[in-house]
Formats: C-alpha cells, structure tokens, sequence
C-alpha cells in the first residue's frame, strides 16, 4: 500500500502515477523525474528556510543526474542558488547477496566542496535498501560533517530511513531529515518495490540495464566539466 506524505502535491501524485505505469515511454518517465525534482526542491527550500549554508552540494547517481538531479538543480538555480550549488555524480555497482546489499563506487564527478560548510542534499529516485545512499553518504562524511544533511527522493521503501539511521553514528544520523513524496510498503518477487517507480529504473530510463548505465557520462556533467573549463 502506497502513503503520500505532505510534501506530495495533486501534480506530484500524477508524475508518481506516470512513473509506475508499465506503458510509460523513456522520454515521459525523464520528463516525470525532472518535474519531480523541481517539486522536492521547492520542498526542500521550505525546510532549510532562513538556514541556509554556503553550499549546497548535490549528490546524485549517474541514472538519475539528467532526470531527479537535473530538475532539483534547475529549479535552485531558478530560485537565484546556482552560485551555491556543487555537484558531486557517482557511478554505483550494485551486488545483492544473500543478506546484505552492496554498493561500491566504480567511480565519481566531485566539485571541490567544503562540506563542513555546506547541506549534503543526497537525491536518489526511489529508496529500498538504502545501500547505494549508505555507500554515496559514508564516502562524504568520512572526513567532514556537513552543517544539514538531507535525503532527497520521491519513493522510499517504508522502514528505509530506520535502516540508514542504523547503519550511522549518531553524530550523523541525528542530522538526517527526509524529504520524500510517498511510502510504499509492498514488494513484488522480493526485489521490486510497489508502485515504485515501475520497475528497474535503469531500463525505464531507457538505459538498458545496470552495466550500461554505468557506461553513460550525464549531460549533467558534461555540461558542468565545461563550464570549469571555461571559468579556469
């Protein structure tokens, strides 16, 4: 069974619904996870209100930086933030065994940041386990603490937050807050969450599967490269 929070707005719910039907093509399932993320991103907003750091470092994975990533971003920028904002993409593995998740890091696009001074807003499109948040997050607070960290998605599996809060000490944990659009609580064939995001994202987002995604550079990045390019 599906819960929406009160973040989740009537468009929300409608972006939520294109995400889980089966017949949505590639290009409209982007589009719904670019609209998504201009609305977590309002709410996102709302919640850091007058606190606000001096950066905002934007951690994504690779599947979701042009879709979820590039909608949060846009609308900060919108909102006059795009001076603040830095990036950080990972490209994940993922290996299930038999109790546990795995989520090593092939490899990373990371902006020179200064955590301690920044919100850690860590966008992913739905989730379940929370590895691949485990993984990303750990690798950044290993040797800084950010002022806010926020966990950034539109789906969450219900128990998700308790699981990562877990997995972290206290010193950190206490400094989570959520900002997500529904709870599910069901899963097909152990694996896929339901609604969900209808399915594998990696093959929805028309990339194929995980091992090609992998292979992808983002627009995201690419266009972020340049701009420090030119800027040297």
């Amino acid at each position: 069974m599906r819960e929406y929070t009160p973040f989740a707005t009537s468009k929300d719910r409608t972006s939520l619904s294109i995400l889980a039907d089966e017949r949505t093509s590639p290009v409209e399932y982007q589009a719904a996870l670019r609209g998504l993320g201009c609305s977590l991103a309002d709410s996102l907003l709302v919640e850091v209100g007058n606190d606000l750091p001096n950066r905002l470092c934007i951690v994504c994975t690779v599947e979701d930086a042009d879709s979820l990533g590039a909608g949060i971003i846009t609308r900060l920028e919108e909102k006059g933030l795009g001076d603040r904002i830095r990036i950080v993409c990972f490209w994940n593995d993922r290996i299930d065994l038999e109790e546990m998740s795995l989520a090593p890091i092939l490899k990373e696009y990371r902006e020179p940041c200064n955590v301690e001074d920044s919100a850690l807003i860590v966008v992913k499109s739905i989730i379940s386990s929370a590895c691949v948040v485990r993984t990303n997050l750990a690798n950044l607070v290993a040797r800084a603490m950010p002022k806010r960290i926020f966990v950034v998605a539109p789906v969450m599996f219900k128990g998700a937050d308790d699981s990562l809060r877990r997995d972290f000490d206290p010193a950190v944990s206490s400094r989570f807050e959520y900002i997500t659009l529904a709870i599910d609580d069901e899963k097909r064939d152990g694996k896929w969450i339901v609604p969900g995001v209808g399915g594998d994202i990696y093959t929805r987002l028309g990339y194929g599967g995980a091992h090609q995604k992998n292979l992808h550079v983002p627009a995201l990045v690419k266009a972020r490269r340049q701009r420090a390019a030119l800027t040297a």
